[in-house]
């Protein structure tokens, strides 16, 4: 009995037991005194409508003025439209296989900002849901007692699964479910994706499968192996715990086996290739393609070439697999559209069109088109080395003729409101010069040169960022006036100001330290860190930036503690570039490494593993003079000791030439056999029958 408010559905397998339950029935409605109205009862039919399904003999199918209803329902013209054909076809979506990627052009016009138009591709879909429910689909009703199988698929449009039972010897769909995946589960790899797909499956259906013991069915190999983990990733832990309140056993089938499956979770485009309009626009442009044209004349006479005529449209076989024969004047349009799914890359992309269509030297097409999309140009990143070699800076060969300035802040505001270190550094001698300000403007910028340009006079350059200080015109006219070349370097590239970058680092490195007990106090650090570094020897020039200038060595009393901190930093940033040069060379010798490995690895096979106490027999490493036809081998020898890497070390058994003890490797030994009921032993003559060891 089923029971829904107040309609009640009584069955039974005969008319007998029908009437038995009937009564039952009839005495408790008494019992509570429950009243029936007759003139809408109905007893002892083959066929019921019930809840806008029509069901029979076992069988489910929509109900006829439901369907009459969809077959009958104009294009929407508007949300509200869309909206009420969508809930119509969407009760009976369990009997429509893939229908969350049918309906996807119908679901898309309902997100936020998306203008409503009802397009070639809407109408499509329209059209696509009206003829799969009006031709009359048929699903079993689900019996507990029947052999059941899940079968599952994902892809990167969507989830499937469909629920089957065994009746008569065959396998009969009782559900049919799909689901599109969202912008974020689109990007996720495969296997993340079938597991998800088990998983949500198995939730859609819980209240069929709970208790039963039932059949898993997934063309994702790992996801048997992932059932069998102690240790599972993260990303799908907490879906396979789920799983454990089920009893079902894995099965895997290839995905050839499962397309009834896969084309609820895969992009339809076979199902477009239903709609007329398609179908006539590759017919129409194969016609128009000379090369097509000339392998359907071929096809009249016989095979050619793996090509097929199917419906009217040229397919290709390629390994085993039907593949629409794409013209020309399509091949951008297929490519584009299999791009834009995800923006995906080559390989991706290529994989996409490869399951449905064949283009001639699609590798070509796909890389122009991924290369010329312009949101890939716009959003990703450049991969690969740096592009563009280091552009030296002429430094000159006389102090301050080339000066690199730059702003250093903000810092904590001390109690005179300076909030920046404004630095400038000689090229040729890397002396510093250091100027709290209270701002980055032009006016103090300009006012710091002045007074340098009071003692040392005019640069002959200038190099600077792009900040609005080095901008203004005020910095222009100040340049002018002194015949001062001013250099603005590129914005985005660092490097070309790297002298006082650098700089820079050290400056801020060692006031932070200096300053740590009073972040306020950084002001009356400058000077001392200012002294401590032009008196230091510069790596660059092995000599001290005071001493280029001045021809002396500074006089100076330097404290140990800012002496300690200047070394220290050095040292670290010295580190630092010989840390990431050790780096960059580990890598290099890894990928030497590996592409040794691969090239060595083609020639060979895999060792023999030999145990303590093999006799064998070793390769002669060293030359004999004046014989040239002593023995390739020699033995036999007992393996002593195992050593890694398929070394080994070997003692001789018996009198003969060669060393007592000594190593050998694998490649030098091969097995010494025994004759049985002889006591003579002898050599394998055949490296091959070493095989057998592996």
């Amino acid at each position: 009995m089923e029971l829904y408010i107040d309609d009640i559905v009584i069955y039974g397998k005969t008319p007998q037991e029908c009437l038995e339950k009937l009564m039952i029935i009839f005495e408790v409605a008494a019992q509570y005194d429950l009243k029936f109205r007759w003139q809408k009862c109905k007893f002892l039919k083959n066929k019921i409508d019930f809840l806008g399904h029509s069901i029979e003999n076992g069988t489910i199918l929509p109900g006829k003025e439901k369907v009459r209803a969809i077959d009958k329902f104009p294009y929407p013209r508007n949300l509200k439209d869309v909206q009420s054909f969508l809930g119509l076809t969407g009760y009976f979506r369990k009997f429509v296989s893939g229908y969350a990627q049918i309906a996807s052009p119908l679901t898309n016009l309902l997100r936020k900002n998306i203008p409503f138009e009802i397009g070639e591709n809407e109408k499509c879909a329209i059209e696509q849901l009206k003829s799969k429910l009006t031709k009359e689909p048929v699903l079993h009703l689900y019996d507990r007692q029947a052999e059941t199988e899940l079968h599952t698929d994902a892809s990167m449009d969507g989830f499937g699964a469909t629920l089957l039972q065994r009746h008569d010897n065959k396998l009969h769909p009782v559900f049919f479910w799909s689901k599109k995946t969202s912008s974020v589960e689109s990007q996720q790899h495969s296997y993340i994706l079938e597991v998800k797909a088990a998983y949500l499956a198995l939730k859609k259906f819980r209240h069929y499968l709970l208790g039963l013991q039932f059949k898993l069915v997934t063309d994702c190999s790992a996801f048997k192996h992932t059932m069998n983990k102690k240790d599972l990733p993260r990303s799908v832990a907490q879906w396979v715990m789920y799983t454990q309140d089920f009893t079902f056993t894995v099965e895997h089938r290839a995905a050839v086996r499962m397309k009834h499956v896969d084309s609820l979770s895969r992009y339809p485009v076979e199902l477009l290739l239903i709609s007329s309009e398609l179908t006539s626009r590759f017919q129409k442009a194969q016609l128009q393609d000379e090369c097509i044209r000339a392998i359907t004349v071929a096809l009249q006479t016989g095979s050619y070439g793996g090509f097929k005529m199917k419906g009217g449209l040229l397919y290709k076989c390629v390994k085993g697999q039907e593949l629409l024969f794409t013209p020309k004047l399509m091949e951008f349009e297929i490519i584009k559209d299999a791009h834009e799914k995800g923006h995906f890359g080559m390989q991706k992309t290529m994989h996409i069109i490869e399951q449905q269509f064949f283009i001639p030297h699609l590798d070509r097409k796909v890389n122009k088109v991924v290369n010329n999309c312009v949101r890939c140009i716009v959003h990703n990143k450049k991969l690969g080395k740096k592009e563009g070699m280091l552009q030296v800076i002429d430094k000159g060969d006389t102090p301050l003729c080339t000066l690199h300035i730059d702003h250093l802040g903000p810092m904590d505001a001390t109690t005179k409101k300076y909030k920046y270190i404004l630095a400038m550094t000689d090229a040729f001698s890397k002396f510093i010069w250091l100027f709290p300000t209270k701002t980055t403007s032009t006016e103090e910028v300009v006012a710091k040169l002045a007074v340098w340009v009071d003692t040392y006079g005019y640069p002959q350059r200038i190099i600077s960022d792009r900040g609005a200080a080095f901008t203004s015109k005020s910095f222009e006219e100040f340049c002018k006036e002194g015949n001062v070349e001013h250099i603005l370097i590129t914005t985005g590239v660092p490097r070309g100001n790297g002298q006082i970058e650098r700089s820079n680092r050290t400056i801020l490195a060692v006031i932070a330290k200096l300053s740590a007990d009073d972040t306020t106090k950084w002001f009356k650090y400058v000077g001392q860190v200012q002294k401590a570094i032009n008196s230091s020897i510069h790596s660059s020039t092995k000599a001290s930036p005071f001493e280029i200038i001045f021809g002396t060595k500074m006089n100076t009393s330097m404290s140990s503690r800012i002496s300690d901190i200047l070394q220290q930093e050095f040292f670290e940033r010295f580190d630092e570039e010989r840390q990431k040069l050790r780096n960059d060379a580990k890598q290099q010798i890894q990928k030497a490494q590996k592409q040794q490995k691969q090239q060595h690895d083609k020639r060979c096979k895999e060792a023999t593993q030999y145990v303590v106490g093999d006799i064998v027999a070793i390769k002669r490493t060293q030359f004999v003079a004046g014989k040239k036809l002593a023995n390739e081998y020699l033995g036999p020898y007992i393996v002593n000791k195992v050593k890694r890497n398929d070394r080994y070390e070997v003692v001789k058994h018996g009198k003969f030439e060669g060393p007592g003890n000594t190593s050998s490797s694998a490649d030098n030994m091969k097995m010494w056999k025994t004759i049985e009921g002889d006591d003579v032993l002898l050599s394998s003559g055949s490296d091959d029958e070493q095989d057998g060891r592996l």
